[in-house]
């Protein structure tokens, strides 16, 4: 059985509008939400394996905080995570190592939540900042993973989750 946590990144600031959309940071309500929604990740879920991110720095800083919790979890950066289709992540999750039997994956919406769409099998709704969602697969191999062959683990989202 494989795991797999989409997590989009915390929310993110406008403050400055002559960075390019790929150097915003979080603001100060990401800042305080990435590592309460890692913290209530790690009690439900206490081993992860694997950690991609988009390397966009509030994925970035989002990832970190996931990746304090997670110490023994390899972390990557993955460029193509960015301004990525359902057909990208889904070929970045098939290539995962099949040693990793839960992962996480960070990164951005629309493709996030279209990725989760995909693997369910049904609309999920809006995947919030800060929101993760877990799925399970019955398989052994990630690059078996395709459409419709998840199961709902889990949806966490800080305003339903941390009661903000």
């Amino acid at each position: 059985m494989k795991e797999l946590y989409i997590i989009r990144h915390a929310k993110s600031s406008w403050d400055n509008p002559n960075l390019e959309d790929f150097d915003r940071p979080l603001n100060d309500r990401g800042k305080r939400e990435a590592p309460l929604m890692a913290s209530l990740l790690e009690a439900k879920i206490k081993e992860i394996d694997y950690i991609v991110s988009s390397p966009a720095r509030r994925a970035k800083e989002t990832a970190m905080e996931f990746s304090s919790k997670y110490k023994h979890a390899h972390l990557s950066f993955e460029d193509s995570i960015y301004e990525s289709s359902v057909v990208s992540l889904n070929n970045i999750v098939q290539s995962f190592e099949d040693k990793y039997l839960k992962a996480i994956l960070i990164g951005h919406n629309p493709s996030l939540t279209y990725l989760a769409d995909y693997y369910i099998g049904e609309n999920i709704g809006h995947l919030p900042t800060g929101g993760i969602l877990g799925i399970r697969f019955h398989i052994d191999q990630w690059n078996m993973i395709t459409s419709n062959l998840g199961t709902f683990l889990c949806d966490y989202s800080p305003k339903k989750s941390l009661k903000l």
